[in-house]
């Protein structure tokens, strides 16, 4: 039986920093002129136009929480491991895991429900913020097992639940005012994951991988696509249509939606509809030649009788390594499609326009075949 605990930590990354820094309301400025003339504004001039006798457009501010911490992760784990000799191991675990201080983004200066601003203008000052809480846990099986010297197995079979009120230092909270109102699992985790594998060396300096992948649904949102309560922050979800004679009602496959929420409606929760899952297989064959010189075997053990003879096999092997391969990202061509349009007003919703490239890498093909050379000296 193993048990452990850590608590990690995670960087806020600079980017965010020198955004506060470039957009803190006084270092850049920007002015909107309506319907220009030619007098007032030539594009082809190399001459900026004058802003004199223009007034300057309030500017979006960025700026850090004072109080700002960095995300803290606790984690606990707790497994029972049992070995079966030369045949491999397998192991049962429990992870629990609360992250604090998560980050997101909130407009301290959205209006308040009575329509008036906190601070007293009509500007937007957009806040990096720490404020969220995750909790999550997972039930994991993982094994390894040697079928023969030429044959090994492995996999991993995971259950789990993840759900946080901050999606991340650039994504900004529905309300500023109430983060709980965001609690949900987390966008693109699966519950249910599945990854297994197996290596052959079936002679002739082959090698053979075999690499699977199966997650049931993912999580997305749900959006009305408008800017329902004023914070300039396109991100407002719908709610559970209870008038269904509405204009304002979204009838989908996932539920019958308001989008312009009124007293006495639920708002729908944060990541509320399931998306597709993916199951993907990798197949992987390499072939090597060898050749050059061999370096010397190795002195005997002290104390050891000496080698009436060394047989080819077991020398070094040559020194250098020419090898070829072929292999397949999803080789079954299984449809694997990304995360749908959440947004209630796009003629898209509910649909998948990407490709899921978790795992391949490419988001431009469903199944790609490739292959490769290497030389090793």
């Amino acid at each position: 039986m193993r048990g452990g605990f850590g608590i990690f930590y995670t960087r806020f990354a600079s980017t965010n920093i020198l955004q506060s820094l470039r957009q803190n309301g006084t270092d850049e400025q920007s002015y909107f002129l309506a319907n220009p003339d030619s007098v007032q504004y030539n594009p082809n001039s190399t001459v900026p136009p004058s802003t004199a006798g223009f007034a300057a457009t309030l500017p979006t501010v960025y700026q850090i929480d004072p109080h700002l911490r960095t995300t803290e992760r606790m984690q606990g784990l707790v497994s029972v491991d049992r070995s079966f000799g030369k045949f491999g191991n397998m192991s049962i675990g429990w992870a629990q895991r609360r992250n604090t201080h998560e980050w997101d983004s909130l407009n301290i200066n959205a209006p308040l429900p009575n329509g008036t601003r906190p601070l007293g203008t009509a500007q937007n000052v957009y806040q990096f913020s720490s404020g969220g809480i995750s909790n999550g846990h997972t039930f994991s099986v993982n094994s390894n097992i040697n079928l023969s010297k030429k044959l090994s197995f492995w996999e991993y079979l995971g259950f789990g639940h993840q759900e946080t009120d901050a999606s991340g230092a650039t994504t900004f909270a529905s309300n500023s005012y109430n983060l709980v109102a965001d609690a949900g699992p987390y966008s693109g985790y699966s519950p249910r994951q599945l990854y297994a594998g197996f290596n052959a060396h079936p002679g002739w300096d082959t090698q053979i991988n075999v690499f699977i992948g199966a997650r049931n649904h993912s999580y997305f949102n749900i959006t009305t696509g408008e800017d329902n309560n004023g914070d300039t922050i396109y991100n407002d979800r719908p709610a559970f249509a209870t008038d269904l004679t509405r204009a304002s009602v979204v009838k989908t496959p996932f539920g019958n939606f308001d989008t312009d929420p009124i007293a006495g409606q639920t708002i729908v929760p944060m990541n509320y509809a399931n998306g597709p899952g993916t199951i993907y297989t990798e197949l992987y064959l390499n072939k090597n030649f060898r050749f050059g010189p061999r370096p010397p075997a190795p002195p005997p053990a002290p104390g050891a009788p000496p080698a009436k003879s060394v047989s080819k096999a077991d020398l070094p092997p040559p020194r250098y390594r020419l090898q070829f391969g072929v292999g397949a990202d999803n080789v079954l061509n299984h449809v694997n499609l990304g995360t749908p349009v959440g947004v209630l007003t796009s003629p898209y919703f509910g649909t998948s326009t990407t490709l899921n490239s978790n795992f391949s890498g490419n988001p431009a093909a469903n199944r790609a075949i490739v292959f490769r050379s290497a030389f090793f000296f």
